[in-house]
Parts: structure tokens; sequence; C-alpha cells
């Protein structure tokens, strides 16, 4: 529940806040830095506690960094391709989600019960890399 209410909060009042201020794109790329940091606190949780903790960071993460990459496909994308675009993220999302939970189940019970977090981290790194790469070419924001 506290999760819950914590995304709805991030998502509903605290990202809006943080584009208006420093734009999607810085917005975008803090949100991946709080999910990466929340999946690696995870990964070298020693007890429950710390990795709620990092659970924590991923969802402010996730919550200020979907809205944002939303906005920015949109803004991207040419008016009479905006609906294609916006369905493709929303198909990539969905297909994530089905073969998410796949491949980290395999990783819990072949590798270790850590190394889904630790995978999950190292995925967002090119994710990171490519908000780096739109942010160098977005003009500030106002």
């Amino acid at each position: 529940m506290v999760i819950g209410l914590l995304g709805a909060v991030c998502q509903g009042w605290l990202s809006g806040r943080l584009a208006r201020r420093y734009g999607e794109t810085n917005t975008l790329t803090g949100g991946l830095v709080f999910m990466g940091l929340g999946l690696v606190v995870q990964w070298i949780s020693p007890v429950w506690g710390v990795a709620m903790l990092g659970f924590a960071f991923v969802c402010v993460g996730q919550s200020i960094c979907f809205p944002n990459l939303t906005a920015l496909i949109s803004q991207a994308a040419p008016s009479h391709r905006q609906g294609e675009m916006l369905g493709l993220n929303m198909s990539g999302m969905a297909l994530a989600r089905i073969g998410g939970p796949v491949l980290a189940g395999q990783l819990f019970s072949l590798v270790t019960p850590g190394s889904p977090f630790a995978f999950a981290a190292l995925l967002i790194l090119p994710g990171l890399w490519l908000a780096v790469q739109v942010r160098n070419r977005m003009p500030a924001p106002a």
C-alpha cells in the first residue's frame, strides 16, 4: 500500500513539477538513475528492510520516468504518427511485462536470487545512455 501511494504521489504530483522545472529529458534521466540505484540496492541488500528501500527508489524512478518518456515520444514524433509511436512504446512495455518475469524467474532459480536485480540494473545503462543523448540534443528548458 505504501509503495502504491508513493507511486501515485510521484506520478501524479512530483513528475509534472520536476518536468516543468528541469525539463522532460533531465527528469527522465533522473528517474532512470533512481531506478538503477534502487535495483542495485535490492541486489546487494542484506536484509528485507534495505530491499524495501531499494524498491521505494525503483518506484520513485519509474513514476517520474514513464510520464516523461511518453511526453518526449509525443513531442518527437510527427503529428500524423504520434499514435503509432505511442502505441509502439506501450507494446514494448507490455512485452517487457510478459518476458521480464519469465527471465527473472529463470535468473532467480538458475543463477542467484539477487541476479534478476543485477540484470535489470545493467539494462538501465543503455536506457540511461540514450536519455543522455536525447538530453544533449534537446533545447534547455526555459
